[in-house]
């Protein structure tokens, strides 16, 4: 039984001058449930312990025993002496081992006179703690008093001392429904060197949760040295992380226990071994023999593989196993004649060690290869010429597969003569993959991983390939009509694929899988084939050898541009005085879609037909007149360089310009300015948007008003939208057309007052013809009081910004109205 490194600390007794430091290397530690044959007591050095009902010392000759709870409530022990030998106990709960004091249990009762040789706590002793010396019955039960009542993480202090002069030992039973520690024992851990650098880490506070077992109050400190552990006041503790190496196993350190009050309760010697792992860089080997005799087993020697295994370790242990569970386990059930070992194909596995720790399983398959069984021991590799040049570049290793039949576990080299390949000696072919050759001979030794070869004779055959370089053609006819369709003369392009080639052999189809397999379904019509676009294969082969597939693009072809229309505005005709002239060139940007203009020749036509058949050709297509109020259409013939054509049209709106006279207007009555054409608009300064002008706006109602005199632009651009060569596009030069025209009438004058008091009378200020659009009224002190911005018609009536009457009197306005800025002053007089 090991002895236990502990502290235990109780609340200290008023005894001091009795008071004990007990040594914890002078304890036993007592596990779970066991009954302890005792050591014989011998002389100690604790002379000065006591129960506590009596002045009478414990002889020195005694046993110490140290227990603490993880579980229950009720705790108790017999001592039975194997002989008429009388001994006496005292028991304390919760001990300070730096200082005990009085037991607080105990027993010193006389066999002799109680006849009772047993003594303990029991569970049938109601009330009695302790029995004096040489008393007769004290309690009910002679020799025992009562029991522990306890809860996880109490520790109990037991003294048993022999009163005797002889000696015979005793058996110390626990009772009660408490579980007691296990792992008040000094403790080793172990970890396995995995990566073997000599050291593993150790997480000291997952060891501590070992250690308090449950009981999560105690406060556990990891040392270096024991006398530090045993020190309450200690702080050179250790780091959580602790590295502990292989060369020093064990490393020993020691853990510090405090109860949660801090209050010491055991020191325990703990050992981490950091335990060599064999380096295995194999642990899954293949064991293979050739099976001569053909009776599907052969004979290992499995020890023969320990060198490979160890590759240099002289220190590691095997053993043989025909299970991994008991290679695992470490059982009994080994391979005991692991130097003739018969078996077939299997498993075994071989149990790596050092001493006995830290196994590493190596798996080993044992494979008894049949030999060779091979059908065909020649065989034809052909391949098309690479290059041109008469040779080929072999993967030997593709014929692999038909070489074994289906067997599988063959290795194969591959030689240019039969007698290196009988030799097996270094002359074979390094790159099998990419082997370059003419036709020749070659032979392939065939074996089953090394063993058992055979050798097959491979004739490399080179066939000539037809030399093809396009092999993607656009076949192109122009499709006059439109429909999307032409018929074509698959063979036309024969000579141009030959390129002189006299033995190349053709056929065509229309699905590439079918070209490339060669298959009967071919193009029968190959010189008047119809079709739509799409593509067509051309399987071009000599001697039925060596295809090439060329993809024949078939194109119904016309112009990249569609067919479009558009106009020209009629702001960039010329005027004369019936009809517009037109530049129609200037339409050709937005016809062409962003084709260049150089790639295409262009021609005018005034009808559809003349244009699809090329002739009766405008001839001054810059200087094109128009009437006036004639819409005329263009066509416009583009064909390319292949003679596709596309047509297209240009739309002429020949209309005279938009022009107005002075106008005289009565008294103060305003001037409706006349709708305008799409393109035009009205502006009250020169240049339009690029003036400083604005531009006059219909109302809803589709009007627009001048009061008072005042010159109107009608302003007119290509670049209105109704207007654009191209609607998706502006125009790549902008035609302007302006002129004026101004409106004469009396000038209205600005009201000088309003009264604003009700009676319908001059109670708005009416600025209608104006056309105000903001209003400033500024008081005398020189503050805004009232603005207004917006159409501006009679809105104020005298009132403030806030909506209250203003006080009547003298006021300054200013305000924006068509004909400008007006300022003056204005009266309230209600």
């Amino acid at each position: 039984m090991k002895k236990l490194l502990l502290i235990a600390l109780i609340s200290c007794f008023s005894h001091f001058a009795l008071g004990q430091v007990i040594n914890p290397n002078d304890v036993i530690g007592v596990c779970s449930a066991q009954n302890i044959v005792s050591p014989t007591p011998t002389g100690t050095i604790y002379n000065n312990l006591r129960t506590h009902c009596s002045t009478s010392n414990l002889t020195n000759t005694l046993v110490l025993y140290y227990i603490e709870i993880t579980a229950g409530t009720t705790f108790t022990f017999v001592v039975t002496p194997t002989a008429n030998v009388d001994y006496d106990f005292g028991s304390w709960l919760n001990p300070n081992l730096n200082n005990l004091g009085p037991a607080d249990r105990g027993s010193q009762n006389d066999p002799n006179i109680t006849g009772m040789y047993s003594i303990g706590l029991s569970l049938m002793e109601p009330t009695e703690t302790c029995e004096l010396p040489g008393a007769g019955i004290s309690g009910l039960i002679p020799g025992m008093v009562r029991h522990y009542d306890v809860v996880p993480g109490d520790a109990i202090l037991i003294a048993v001392n022999r009163w005797s002069v002889s000696d015979s030992g005793f058996v110390i039973s626990f009772g009660g429904n408490a579980t007691l520690n296990c792992s008040l024992f000094d403790k080793d851990f172990r970890k396995c060197d995995e990566d073997h650098d000599g050291e593993e880490i150790f997480d000291l506070s997952q060891i501590a949760t070992d250690i308090r077992n449950g009981i999560t109050t105690d406060i556990i400190d990891f040392f270096a040295l024991e006398n530090d552990a045993k020190n309450p006041a200690a702080t050179n503790v250790l780091p959580l992380t602790y590295v502990a190496t292989t060369a020093n196993n064990p490393n020993t350190i020691y853990a510090r226990i405090k109860r949660g009050n801090g209050v010491m309760k055991k020191v325990m010697k703990i050992e981490l071994y950091a335990d060599k792992v064999p380096d295995i860089q194999n642990q899954n080997i293949d064991f293979e023999m050739c099976d001569y005799n053909n009776d599907g087993t052969e004979i290992f020697n499995l020890k023969s593989l320990e060198r490979e295994i160890a590759n240099g370790q002289t220190d590691l242990q095997f053993k043989y196993y025909e299970d991994i569970t008991d290679a695992n386990d470490n059982t009994t059930n080994t391979i005991q004649s692991p130097q003739t070992y018969s078996a077939s194909d299997k498993t075994i596995y071989i149990r790596v060690s050092i001493l006995d720790r830290c196994p590493v399983i190596v798996t080993v398959n044992l494979r008894v290869n049949p030999t060779a069984v091979l059908p065909i021991t020649s065989f034809d590799y052909e391949l098309c010429e690479t290059n041109h040049q008469g040779t080929a570049i072999f993967n030997l290793s593709s014929q692999e597969s038909l070489i074994s039949a289906g067997q599988t576990d063959l290795s194969f080299k591959y030689y240019e003569n039969n007698a290196d390949a009988l030799l097996d000696n270094n002359n074979y072919i390094a790159n099998p993959t990419t082997y370059t050759s003419d036709s020749k001979t070659l032979y392939v030794r065939v074996s089953l991983k090394g063993k058992c070869p055979i050798t097959v004779t491979l004739n490399l055959v080179v066939f000539k390939a037809p030399k093809i370089e396009n092999k993607k053609i656009d076949y192109a006819i122009c499709d006059d009509d439109l429909d999307g369709k032409e018929t074509f003369d698959l063979t036309s392009y024969e000579t141009v694929i030959a390129q002189g080639q006299t033995d190349l052999e053709f056929s065509y189809y229309e699905v590439y899988s079918d070209a490339e397999m060669g298959n009967l379904s071919t193009i029968t019509a190959t010189t008047a084939y119809t079709s739509k676009k799409k593509t067509v294969y051309i399987r071009v082969t000599i001697d039925n050898h060596c295809p090439v597939i060329i993809h024949l693009n078939l194109i119904p072809a016309k112009t990249k541009m569609s067919p479009s229309e558009t106009l020209i505005s009629e702001f960039c005709g010329e005027v004369t005085s019936n009809a517009l002239i037109y530049d129609l060139t200037r339409a050709l940007p937005a016809l062409l879609q962003g084709e260049p203009a150089q790639d295409y020749q262009i021609s005018y036509h005034e009808e559809e037909s003349d244009a699809r058949n090329s002739k009766n050709n405008l001839t001054d297509f810059k200087n094109y007149s128009v009437l006036f109020n004639e819409l005329r259409i263009i066509y416009v013939r583009m064909e390319n360089k292949m003679g596709c054509f596309a047509v297209s049209s240009i739309k002429l709106d020949s209309k005279d310009r938009i022009t107005n006279t002075d106008q005289y207007m009565k008294a103060c009555d305003p001037y409706e300015l006349p709708a305008l054409s799409a393109g035009y608009a009205y502006y009250t300064q020169p240049n339009g948007p690029n003036g400083k002008g604005t531009k006059i706006e219909f109302s809803q109602a589709g009007k627009a008003l001048v009061f008072g005199k005042r010159t109107i632009y009608i302003y007119g651009s290509s670049k209105a939208a109704e207007n654009l060569a191209d609607n998706n596009q502006n125009d790549a030069e902008e035609c302007i057309y302006e002129t004026s025209f101004t409106v004469y009438n009396n000038e209205c004058k600005v009201p000088k007052g309003i009264s604003p008091n009700g009676d319908g009378k001059n109670d708005f200020w009416d600025l209608t013809p104006f056309g105000v659009s903001r209003l400033s009224i500024i008081n005398r002190y020189g503050k805004e009081v009232y603005t207004f911005s917006g159409t501006y018609t009679n809105q104020w009536m005298g009132q403030s910004n806030s909506g209250h009457p203003l006080p009547d009197g003298t006021y300054w306005y200013s305000m924006d109205a068509l004909n400008g800025e007006l300022e003056g002053w204005i009266q309230i007089i209600r």
